[in-house]
């Protein structure tokens, strides 16, 4: 993409642009502000225009989007960015590629990249397994801080649940429930 902003904006061959093809992006620091600006805003329109991109979000629209909360399913695009939009170490933008799309053109020892901002690529499996229990998957959004209720009510561990984070998630698939 620097290449393309380079050409369009008759710069030559001078690298613009940092970071891979997808996430954060960082525009050349060493560039005079007006020319920044114009080199951010051409790579911009350019990825935006990109028929596998979802959405690209400049830092000053991450960080005015207030911190996000709740179950990470319900959150917009740009509050999936700003989860993890940390100012002077992320981007000056963020490139976000639409759902299944993998930014590596020819895949060699590697297939995949280790996460985006879709839900299929955040969940961690956690596995629950005990001897008797139905098997069955849990539809509803589950944290790493609800491990530690759930496995305290299986084995009758008292826990003040205003004493830490998660909630008890129900293992049993039946009628009943592991939840104390």
């Amino acid at each position: 993409m620097s290449d393309k902003v380079a050409a369009k904006l008759k710069l030559g061959e001078k690298r613009l642009l940092w970071g891979g093809n997808f996430g954060d992006i960082y525009v050349d620091p060493a560039l005079k502000p007006k020319l920044r600006a114009k080199v951010m805003a051409e790579a911009i329109a350019q990825y935006r225009a990109h028929p596998q991109v979802a959405a690209v979000f400049t830092g000053e629209e991450i960080m005015a989007t207030p911190s996000p909360s709740g179950p990470p399913e319900s959150w917009t695009l740009i509050q999936r960015v700003r989860a993890s939009y940390y100012p002077g170490r992320s981007g000056d933008f963020y490139v976000s590629l639409k759902p299944r799309i993998t930014p590596i053109p020819v895949p060699g020892a590697g297939v995949a990249t280790h996460g985006s901002i879709w839900d299929y690529d955040r969940r961690v499996p956690i596995l629950f397994w005990r001897k008797g229990v139905t098997p069955f998957d849990q539809p509803n959004g589950v944290e790493t801080v609800d491990i530690l209720p759930t496995l305290a009510s299986v084995i009758g561990l008292p826990i003040d649940p205003a004493s830490i984070d998660g909630r008890c998630l129900d293992l049993d698939a039946g009628p009943g429930s592991t939840c104390r």
